[in-house]
Order: C-alpha cells, then structure tokens, then sequence
C-alpha cells in the first residue's frame, strides 16, 4: 500500500482549485475591455461606437455601461441593455469638452475592465447663422448652407442659394460655427477646416485667399469647440487652450 503524504494532499488540492477556476471562467466577462470608437456629438448628447471585448461573440454581453468624463471627473454612467456597439449618450451639457469609456456587464453581473477613453467631442447645436447665411451638420457628417454667397461662404462656387447646398469636399464634420463671411467645421481628430472671405486670414491657412472650398486651418490638432466672429475664428484644444 503506497502511504499518502501532505505533499501528495497539498498537489490533489491544487489540482482540484484549478479545476474550479477552470469551470468559473465561463461565468466572467473576459477581462480584456471593449475598444473604443468614434465620437459624434450632437445637441445635448453623443453618439458613442467601440468594438467588443477580444474574443466575444456578442451572446455573453448582457448591458454595456458608458461613463461620460469632464476632465478626470467621471459623471453619471448610462446603462445599456443591449449588446448593440453603437448608442446615444443623452442628458449632456453644450459647450463642455466629453470623452468617454465603456465597460461591459455579463447575464450574472460581472464587470469588464474599462476601454480606453474616447477622443474629447463638444455637445452642441449642429446649426449655425453668420450674417446672412446659415449651416447645418448633417448626421453623416457633411455640412449644408444656404443664403448669401458673394464669399464663398456656402461652401461652394455659385450663387446666393434659397435652398441648402452642400459644403464641397467636406466630411466627418461634428460641429460649425459661422461669422459674417465665413464658416467653419470641427471635424475627425481635432482638426478644423474653414471656408469663405479670408480678407483678416479668418480662415486660418496662413493666407488672405478666400476661398469657397474649406481649408486646412494651419497647426490645429485636437480642437474641441470652434467659433466665428465678424473677421476672426477660435478653436478651443483638448488641454484647455484656445
């Protein structure tokens, strides 16, 4: 008869945790976080896209949870019950600089980690008026105007339009602002891009070329918010300066 030692019950116990562990896994979200997305902010809310956690099949994802953030400040999550990977964020304030994370929840309630965060979109309305001109953002991310053209500040080569056109050559814009012979659009990345009279360089392309197709404002990366004034433009960047 061979004698059982501690040694023996200590390596049978381990085996047996394993084992356990082994059987729990398919309980648990995996560890791994959702991907994040893009970012499109709209009046008062965001639209929020992201990739699922490596290796799900999208039947182990119960609700996803998406936490807006000021700064490092975590404001009020929304739960969505739903392994959908695209949803809106309501209940957001104009004017002030979001990113954001997602986390997943599985049928018994466990936790992913958290995705990285979002690049920072500012909530606003997606309409602007200049002087006797006015824009639109489009949901697809192209932007519209209609009214006075005697600039460029349609964004086309025309005539004064009674009807929207559309802005040439521009996409992946979230917000615009207007001025009085100009516009402009925030666009993917942080990026701006601006279009009209340009007698001040309120287009900001290192010239006084107007032009009635955007432009590249020169050196703006991570821009925020945007804004138009009478001969000037402002772009607000995500580390707080303008």
């Amino acid at each position: 008869m061979r004698t059982v030692t501690s040694r023996h019950v200590r390596w049978v116990s381990a085996l047996a945790l394993v084992a356990l562990g082994a059987l729990a896994l398919p309980a648990c979200v995996a560890d791994s976080p959702p991907t994040i997305g893009s970012v499109m902010a709209g009046d008062g809310r965001a639209v929020v896209s992201w990739q699922a956690p490596i290796g799900d099949n999208g039947l182990s994802v119960a609700a996803y949870v998406v936490t807006p953030w000021i700064g490092s400040i975590a404001q009020p999550p929304s739960v969505f019950a739903s392994a959908a990977t695209t949803q809106v964020v309501g209940g957001l304030r104009n004017g002030i600089a979001y990113t954001f994370t997602v986390h997943a929840i599985d049928p018994a309630g466990n936790g992913s980690a958290k995705s990285g965060w979002s690049a920072p979109v500012t909530p606003g309305p997606p309409l602007a008026a200049g002087y006797d001109f006015t824009c639109a953002v489009r949901s697809g991310g192209t932007v519209k105007c209609w009214g006075e053209n005697n600039f460029g500040q349609l964004g086309s080569i025309g005539p004064d339009a009674t009807t929207p056109v559309t802005v040439t050559g521009l996409t992946g814009a979230t917000a615009v602002s207007a001025g009085d012979e100009h516009a402009c659009a925030l666009v993917g990345g942080g990026a701006v891009q601006c279009w009209g009279a340009n007698f001040f360089g309120q287009l900001g392309d290192g010239t006084s070329t107007t032009s009635a197709i955007p432009v590249s404002v020169s050196g703006i990366t991570g821009a925020t918010a945007i804004a138009s004034g009478r001969g000037q433009s402002c772009a607000l960047l995500a580390d707080g300066t303008v």
